[in-house]
Order: C-alpha cells, then structure tokens, then sequence
C-alpha cells in the first residue's frame, strides 16, 4: 500500500507546483500590464499588443487575425457597442473548431490585445477620460476559445 502512495503524492505535488507556476506567470503578467499601463498616455491603444481592427457598420468592430483556439484559422470576434460613450458593449465570440458562439456584455468599453500568445480585454480604460481617473480602476480579462474571466484587477 505504501508504493501506492507514493505516486497519487508526486501526483499532487505536480498539480500543486503547476498551480503556483500559473500564479506566478498571472503575477508577473498583471505587473507588465499595469507597468505599461502607467507609462501610456492613455490606454495604451497604440501600442504593438493591440489587435489589429476592421470596422464593420456604425459601431461594430472585427478583430482581426485572432486565434484563440489555436488551429491556424482566425476565430471570428466581433465588438459592438452603443451610439454614447456611456452605452454598453458586447463582444461575440466564435471560435472556428467549434462554432459554438459566446457573448460577453460590459457596461464599459474594452479593447483586445495579445501578450505572450493569449488574448486579453482592457476595461474600464478610455481615450477621452484622464489616465489619473482611470488608475486603479481598469481590469484585464484573459480571452480563451471557451470563456472570458478576470485575470488583473485594479491596474
């Protein structure tokens, strides 16, 4: 019984040193992003990790060249927000393996970027407000094939 053991402990002490891995990469990530954040003019919208756009209609948006499931084929990835800067957005979400479509709302604007061969929202960020106003208050959500989820909070 006690061979037995030993494998299901290494097995656990594995899964624990990926966990805390993961942590310190999310650590070190969120500490890029707010690094890159501060030293912005404003949402850091110019810079090289943002997602190239293609403008549909009115306020609609194609990300393009976005690869979130990882078979080659750009994932179709589509913003659209109200008329008002105040008005709320979505974000719809379909991934070329499965079609299988999702949606994120947000009464905040947001922009995709790339880091490190994921793909990210910014919230709670804007051109038109202050970078002093928005400090502390943007968030970043990690964007997978499958969900969107918070990932830095309070840059």
């Amino acid at each position: 019984m006690k061979l037995k053991a030993i494998p299901a402990l290494f097995m656990a002490s594995s899964i624990f040193s990926g966990l805390c891995i993961a942590a310190e990469t999310k650590k070190q990530d969120c500490e890029y992003f707010n690094k890159e954040l501060s030293k912005s003019n404003n949402t850091c919208r110019d810079s090289k990790l943002f997602c190239k756009l293609n403008y549909i209609h009115g306020k609609d948006q194609d990300y393009q060249d976005v690869d979130l499931d990882g078979d080659g084929i750009a994932d179709e990835i589509v913003q659209s927000c109200g008329a008002g800067m105040g008005s709320p957005c979505s974000l719809y979400v379909t991934p070329s393996t499965s079609k299988k479509q999702y949606i994120y709302q947000s009464e905040d604007r947001f922009y995709m970027f790339s880091y490190n061969k994921n793909y990210y929202l910014i919230t709670n960020s804007s051109a038109t407000t202050a970078l002093s106003e928005q400090r502390g208050k943007r968030n970043i959500l990690k964007v997978t094939d499958k969900n969107i989820s918070l990932y830095c909070q309070g840059l």
